[in-house]
């Protein structure tokens, strides 16, 4: 296993199939593996396991971002208890979207998809988190699925400017890291995308 790619699952209900649990696991990337803690008495679930994900940037996501729950049971998400040292706060969304491929961001939002037309309200509730929802936004871009234009009206719109995309544009280029404070952290990781994205196209 992976150093920093596990992380531990807990408070899981005991009549949830497992294969439900790492579909809901799986939602921010993909799960290389999962192993269910079993009393070795009674055979029955201990109410926990480890969930490994492809990469330890897909674990800090799921750790930050995952809200799980089955029959009004919070699901626990925290790091594997080895790697807890080594974690800290700060990370970043352009980090997870670099390291993951194109499979994995088209499996997310495909899965995002299917949930629109069956689980509504959990992916509402989903799109809530501001750091998944940046995922959301940077994973449309890194596939080309949203154009530089539609990334200005969505940002546009969240920082309150008008004028349209070229004005946002030279707003964004131009602003300070002190003006930038001024906006919520969601705000902030859409306008560090399409500044990136934009002096990569430079």
């Amino acid at each position: 296993m992976k150093k920093g790619c596990s992380v531990f699952v807990g408070n899981i209900d005991f009549d949830v199939p497992e294969e439900k649990l790492i579909e809901q696991l799986g939602t921010i990337g993909r799960v290389v593996s999962f192993r269910m803690v079993y009393d070795h008495k009674t055979k029955k679930s201990k109410g926990y396991g480890f969930c490994e994900y492809e990469n330890k940037e897909i674990a800090q996501l799921a750790v930050k971002t995952l809200n799980i729950s089955f029959n009004n049971r919070q699901v626990k998400i925290n790091y594997a208890e080895n790697d807890m040292k080594r974690k800290n706060s700060s990370w970043k969304i352009e980090d997870v979207l670099k390291k993951m491929d194109k499979v994995n961001l088209l499996d997310v939002l495909k899965y995002l998809k299917t949930m629109a037309v069956n689980n509504t309200g959990e992916l509402r509730r989903m799109l809530r988190n501001e750091h998944f929802c940046a995922l959301v936004v940077g994973a449309l871009v890194k596939l080309g699925l949203v154009d530089e234009e539609g990334v200005c009206e969505i940002v546009g719109r969240g920082m309150g400017i008008e004028g349209g995309k070229e004005h946002v544009l030279m707003h964004i280029l131009q602003a300070k890291e002190e003006e930038l404070a001024v906006y919520d952290e969601h705000t902030r990781e859409r306008i560090m995308l399409l500044r990136n994205m934009l002096i990569k196209k430079d």
